[in-house]
């Protein structure tokens, strides 16, 4: 049996306070482009791939690894514009999802 690994992302400016406790320090003043939470998307992706490869065995055991990148609410705009990317640019990301789900 083998184990999974399990990533969740918000926005960013979200991630270790409520919106209301926050009182909009953290944020970039601007706000955060689609692209730019897309990258972010990217990066967790590739940190999540090198914690997975810390506890692969063989080569073998790498192969079988799906990624399903599972989105909701607004993320699926970002999820959408990470696949499309993924796809079209070879250069964006080296794991692409094999599975979308919203």
């Amino acid at each position: 049996e083998r184990g999974c690994y399990v990533g969740v992302t918000c926005f960013p400016g979200f991630d270790n306070k409520s919106f209301n406790e926050q009182k909009y320090t953290g944020f970039k003043k601007s706000g955060f482009s689609f692209d730019e939470v897309t990258c972010c998307v990217r990066d967790a992706a590739d940190l999540l791939f090198q914690e997975h490869a810390k506890s692969v065995s063989s080569s073998a055991d790498e192969c079988k690894t799906t990624f399903t990148l599972m989105t909701h609410d607004w993320g699926a705009v970002v999820g959408h514009i990470f696949i499309n990317r993924a796809i079209e640019e070879q250069s964006f990301t080296q794991h692409k999802p094999d599975r979308l789900v919203f």
